[in-house]
């Protein structure tokens, strides 16, 4: 995964069509400018790595929160969690998009 906007890179030559499309913006980029991109040209397994890591750093967070006394969780405690467990889950569905070459969910 490519983490710096290619469209703020300096270079003399238009980019093509290829190069527009080589690198996907993820959907949890909620700025006017989007800064995260899926490089689409990385190797299948790579991205499915990453996907994998992302999904399985969610699904230990929410197993945690199954072990927490809910009791004892303040409402904004319960929202970084939900907010960190859905940016780790749509990054990953994300990659598997674009491994899987299924068009992306808008």
């Amino acid at each position: 995964m490519n983490t710096q906007n290619p469209s703020n890179e300096t270079h003399a030559k238009i980019p093509s069509t290829e190069d527009t499309n080589r690198y996907v913006p993820l959907t949890t980029n909620f700025s006017s400018s989007p800064s995260l991109f899926i490089d689409t040209k990385a190797s299948p397994h790579d991205l499915q790595e990453c996907a994998n890591i992302r999904i399985q750093a969610a699904t230990d967070l929410l197993e945690s929160m199954t072990c927490m006394n809910i009791s004892n969780c303040c409402d904004q405690d319960l929202r970084r969690v939900v907010n960190a467990a859905y940016l780790l889950l749509r990054d990953g569905v994300d990659l598997h998009g674009i491994n899987a070459g299924e068009p992306r969910r808008k």
